[in-house]
């Protein structure tokens, strides 16, 4: 006995003008797909109108450079041409796709009207229309590290390496182990963290855009970082640049310096010309995004988007010898000094003095991303 054809089979078989019904054997293909100016819808367009069946609306699957992997959760659109999904991270206006997109049919997942299956998908291409922004999205970009994106650890979370995320190559490095710092998951609002002890632990990097960015005579630049100290900082670093043979030029990003809950910054040309400039605060140990920008003979410090150090005057002479920058300490006089305890999230560098408009953009990246 034939089996019946379930009611959308039958209402998409058609009339032949001069023979029997036909039924549609032809699957669904898919047209195109398109990231939201939110960072978390997207929209899958098809050939014709489909839905979700029996199967699921499962197997999708993507992986951006940025985000990392995606989960696609089903949202609307079933019996027209077009499925939502939402994103379960949101994706920058720079972020491309590293892997995917690709789909793999569950059976009776997404199918046409007629009951034919989507076909397995390899690497459709995304459309990205994301306004949400990231610091690539400023030019100059030159360092940027983020807990979650390029961390070489151990079995112990020890990191060895951050992954500069900018076209800086501006990546940093540790390979003495009791200098490294861990990485630790859901340090801040579900964010990791890269903790350093405040005895010796740092990263550092002798060479890239991070380095060439203020290797000269009043080179303009502006570094940022989401951090949270663990104790009240009391001359700490969280930025240094400085020769390998620890001797001039210098430039520090100090905390706390000659007492706790101040912002310090420090300029030492070729010759040890110095220049000393701290003010603001109070710090303490609740987590904070941090904005220092430099127009080459002036500096300015911003905590969580307040002023703190308000253009103070550091004209000094040629740093034309810098080698190396150095994360979470100072090494000077013979050994690590100036160490930061507490944890990292991000920081991020452009090789010029932004405006007060792009300062804002990334400022208000930072609060928004760790809720500050």
């Amino acid at each position: 006995m034939a089996m019946i054809p379930t009611i959308h089979r039958y209402l998409n078989r058609r009339v032949g003008l001069d023979g029997p019904f036909e039924s549609d054997e032809t699957a669904p293909t898919l047209q195109s797909v398109t990231i939201g100016t939110n960072g978390t819808s997207w929209s899958f367009v098809f050939n014709e109108a489909v839905t979700v069946g029996a199967g699921g609306s499962s197997g999708w699957s993507v992986t951006m450079t940025l985000a990392g992997a995606i989960t696609l959760t089903y949202a609307s659109g079933d019996g027209t041409d077009t499925l939502v999904y939402t994103g379960s991270i949101t994706v920058t206006d720079s972020d491309t796709v590293a892997s995917g997109l690709n789909y793999t049919q569950p059976g009776n997942g997404i199918e046409d009207l007629a009951g034919n299956d989507l076909e397995n998908i390899s690497s459709a291409s995304v459309t990205n229309n994301s306004t949400q922004f990231d610091p690539l999205g400023i030019a100059g970009c030159v360092l940027w590290l983020r807990s979650d994106l390029g961390v070489t650890k151990d079995g112990s979370n020890l990191v060895s390496a951050w992954a500069d995320q900018s076209t800086g190559n501006s990546t940093v490095t540790q390979a003495t182990a009791d200098q490294k710092p861990v990485w630790t998951a859901s340090q801040l609002n579900g964010h990791a963290g890269l903790v350093f002890d405040g005895i010796d632990d740092n990263l550092f990097c002798l060479s890239g855009g991070i380095i060439t960015a203020v290797a000269g005579s009043d080179l303009p630049f502006s570094i940022f970082c989401a951090a949270k100290f663990s104790t009240t900082p009391n001359d700490v670093n969280t930025f240094c640049w400085n020769r390998t043979d620890n001797t001039a030029p210098l430039i520090e990003c100090l905390m706390g310096r000659d007492g706790p809950n101040n912002y310090c910054f420090i300029k030492r040309d070729n010759a040890g010309n110095i220049v000393i400039a701290y003010a603001g605060g109070p710090i303490g140990t609740t987590a904070h995004y941090i904005s220092t920008v430099h127009t080459g003979t002036a500096t300015s410090i911003w905590q969580d988007g307040v002023l703190q150090l308000d253009n103070a005057a550091f004209d000094v002479g040629t740093l034309s010898n810098m080698e190396y920058f150095m994360l979470g300490a100072r090494n000077m006089f013979g050994g690590i000094a100036c160490a930061f305890p507490g944890t990292f999230f991000e920081a991020i560098a452009y090789d010029t003095a932004l405006s007060t408009t792009n300062r804002q953009l990334v400022e208000g990246y930072l609060a928004t991303r760790y809720r500050l």
